[in-house]
């Protein structure tokens, strides 16, 4: 029947019409046509990033299940290069240190 076809290809072009609406809204940029001053958005950025950061800095964690290494029973030999050696076990302890923390950051999340 001819209206039929006539009603079909009516849908068809309002279909149609309705995808390009859709198109050209998902096209546009939403807000970019406003000029933002660069320097105002990178202030509030670190101003952003610094109160997260004073956040996570405050805030108290649980340290119940925070292994720690033992403390040695016995001295270190005293010998030449002894000063190497002691940089390089401060060294150990601060990323052994570094590494707790990082664990602990992860752990409240």
């Amino acid at each position: 029947d001819i209206d039929k076809v006539d009603d079909l290809m009516q849908d068809i072009t309002e279909q149609q019409e309705l995808a390009q609406e859709i198109s050209d809204a998902i096209s546009k940029p939403v807000g970019f046509s406003e000029d933002f001053d660069e320097d105002e958005l990178l202030a509030e950025l670190e101003e952003l990033e610094q109160e997260e950061l004073d956040k996570n800095l405050l805030e108290i964690r649980d340290t119940e299940n925070v292994l720690l290494p033992n403390v040695p029973s016995t001295s270190l030999p005293s010998r030449p290069g002894s000063f190497y050696l002691n940089f390089i076990l401060m060294f150990k302890i601060f990323c052994l240190i570094l590494k707790l923390i990082g664990n602990i950051g992860k752990s409240s999340f």
